[in-house]
């Protein structure tokens, strides 16, 4: 069997592999560099997409809350005018019902004194039938 050795010896690398490694290194800095410059652009590109998304989200919001203020508005405006008018219609109620009790109290005056302007004519009558009758006898 044979068994051969090879012995290994480092050696400095020269000035020009040093030099051929320190470029590549900085190729890779530069490239990485380059890379987070335009993720960088698109990380912003997408905040200003985004903020104006949620710009026009808000303005929309914001419309709609100025629109169903104005519609509480208006119809706090139609509750008051239709709350006038209500009471006004109350007033009136309450005013004819007191007349309306007036005029009932009036007509049983009057059918009280007709029943008793009719009940003395039938008297009248019955005395005016026993006069005639004691007359033709």
């Amino acid at each position: 069997m044979n068994f051969s050795i090879e012995v290994q010896t480092f050696e400095p690398p020269t000035e020009r592999e040093e030099e051929a490694e320190k470029k590549k290194k900085r190729r890779k800095e530069k490239s990485a560099i380059t890379k987070t410059r335009y993720q960088l652009i698109a990380n912003i590109k997408m905040m200003n997409l985004l903020r104006s998304k949620v710009m026009k989200v808000w303005e929309d919001h914001q419309a709609k809350v100025n629109h169903i203020l104005e519609e509480k508005a208006e119809v706090e405006h139609l509750l008051e005018k239709t709350t006038i008018k209500v009471k006004g219609l109350q007033e009136t109620i309450q005013a004819a019902k007191q007349t309306s009790a007036k005029m009932e109290v009036e007509l049983a005056l009057k059918i009280r004194k007709r029943r008793e302007i009719e009940a003395k004519m039938v008297e009248e009558r019955w005395t005016l039938e026993q006069i005639s009758k004691a007359r033709s006898r």
